[in-house]
């Protein structure tokens, strides 16, 4: 196939197909539950979102999730990367987020987030370099996040829609909002936005997303009940997001104690020592 162009001619070499959401059954996954996003009655049951904790921590340390920072105070935002699935038999279309990219150069305000070319470059660039290490994995971008930070609620607002449908109009596009400052998000889906349920799981191992004939159609995607180690491994899974996000200005306070610290005990030892030779004098006499 030939085209022309103000009278060049361009040959199409290799034409790739719009990507669709391949046939998988939902897999039995471990989720931490204090880790799950928040919803309301307008959520509906045909989406879920599953991000892996690889990718929740990605996130959680690109905004500070749970800190307040001087670059948090503004809203942050970047890409989803991985695979969306349809389970015919349970009638639901599922995502799972396997990594997120952080638009680094974003400009943002309190109330709005800008992504230039250069940050749309950048995140894109990124993305190659992973599908590149990963050529046997469908991995696609999937959908955005972005930031509602201080006392902003979790929703979707009419600038947020319109990108949506601007540029995730599919239905099988997701989109996370997030405020890192009350530890709170939300999954929505499609052109209009519309909200569904999101979960983070433990790293989902590639076998659980082979063709359906491998699961157990039937089985539900829930635990039967937490054991001593599935308690263990959420709250260390909590932590590793929590902590691990520690500031550079919470470094900072903990050194400043340090110092002080240090320099009392100094205080009190060469207290200690001058009441010593006072005391060793009033002995001598």
């Amino acid at each position: 196939m030939e085209r022309r162009v103000m009278g060049k001619r361009f040959e199409i070499i290799n034409a790739v197909p719009p990507y669709q959401p391949s046939e998988r059954a939902e897999p039995v996954l471990k989720l931490i539950e204090n880790l799950a996003s928040s919803y309301d009655k307008d959520c509906v049951e045909s989406h879920k979102l599953y991000i892996t904790l690889g990718a929740m921590e990605q996130i959680a340390h690109h905004i500070g999730w749970g800190e307040y920072t001087k670059e948090n105070l503004n809203e942050q935002g970047g890409i989803l990367l991985g695979e969306v699935f349809t389970d015919s038999t349970r009638q639901i279309v599922y995502g799972v987020v396997s990594a997120a990219i952080a638009g680094a150069s974003a400009k943002g305000s309190s109330a709005s987030l800008e992504m230039s070319h250069r940050t749309w470059k950048e995140m894109l660039d990124a993305t190659e370099a992973i599908k590149a290490r990963e050529p046997d994995r469908g991995l696609q971008v999937i959908g955005w996040y972005h930031t509602h930070p201080n006392n902003l609620s979790v929703f979707m607002s009419g600038t947020d829609r319109a990108t949506q449908s601007r540029l995730f109009s599919r239905d099988w596009q997701f989109a996370l909002v997030l405020n890192p400052h009350i530890r709170d998000w939300r999954a929505f889906f499609g052109r209009d936005a519309t909200q569904c349920r999101g979960f983070v799981a433990e790293e989902i191992e590639q076998r659980l997303l082979e063709p359906t004939e491998s699961f157990d159609k039937g089985s539900e995607n829930v635990d039967e009940g937490p054991s001593d180690d599935d308690e263990g491994n959420e709250f260390a899974a909590i932590g590793r997001i929590s902590m691990k996000i520690e500031t550079q200005t919470a470094r900072s306070l903990k050194l400043l104690w340090l110092i002080l610290a240090l320099f009392l005990f100094v205080i009190i030892l060469e207290a200690v020592i001058i009441g010593l030779q006072i005391l060793a004098i009033f002995l001598r006499r």
